[in-house]
């Protein structure tokens, strides 16, 4: 978080005592979210339980055990969802309880986090309902059709609670406070 450090500043103090403590000092401008603080707290709980839901859902398509999972362009995209799915999750935890005077880290954390991770999963979840939608077409040859729609069904209802999350986490501004 190199980033962050030039917001900060080494600040040393005495005691009563006469002794000296090192402590940090936010120095850095401060943000707040341009949002409504009942709107900000029904996003905060939509936020947390719809990534729960999709983190549900992302590892219960893992689950099905179709034979499109055995195909490469089908299996690399289904689990680089995971690492945008973490990121996400990451900002979603760390939404603050406030909305206003919030550190630069607090802000990119967070929102920032959640609307650049979000698009990321729903190029990701895109390339695997793609593909799987290939694989339907041209290659699928078993007579396993229902395992294969389970999944892609489960790919589509990730990709849409990902939408919909996504679209709720762009429509909060960030301001800054100078």
């Amino acid at each position: 978080m190199r980033r962050f450090t030039k917001d900060f500043e080494l600040v040393t103090t005495v005691d009563e005592n006469g002794r000296e403590k090192r402590g940090v000092e936010y120095k850095g401008g401060y943000f707040s979210f341009v949002v409504d603080r009942v709107d900000y707290k029904r996003f905060r709980t939509l936020a947390l339980a719809l990534t729960l839901v999709m983190i549900c859902l992302q590892i219960g398509a893992g689950f099905v055990a179709n034979r499109g999972m055995y195909q490469m362009y089908i299996a690399i995209p289904y689990v680089l969802c995971f690492f945008p799915l973490v990121y996400l999750s990451a900002g979603a935890l760390r939404l603050p309880r406030e909305t206003a005077h919030l550190r630069r880290d607090q802000a990119e954390l967070t929102i920032r986090r959640m609307k650049r991770s979000g698009a990321a999963l729903l190029v990701f979840t895109s390339m695997v309902i793609l593909a799987e939608l290939i694989y339907l077409i041209f290659f699928n040859s078993g007579p396993e059709l229902g395992r294969e729609l389970i999944f892609l069904a489960l790919a589509v209802l990730t990709g849409g609670v990902n939408l919909l999350l996504w679209l709720k986490t762009r429509a909060i501004p960030v301001k800054s406070e100078e």
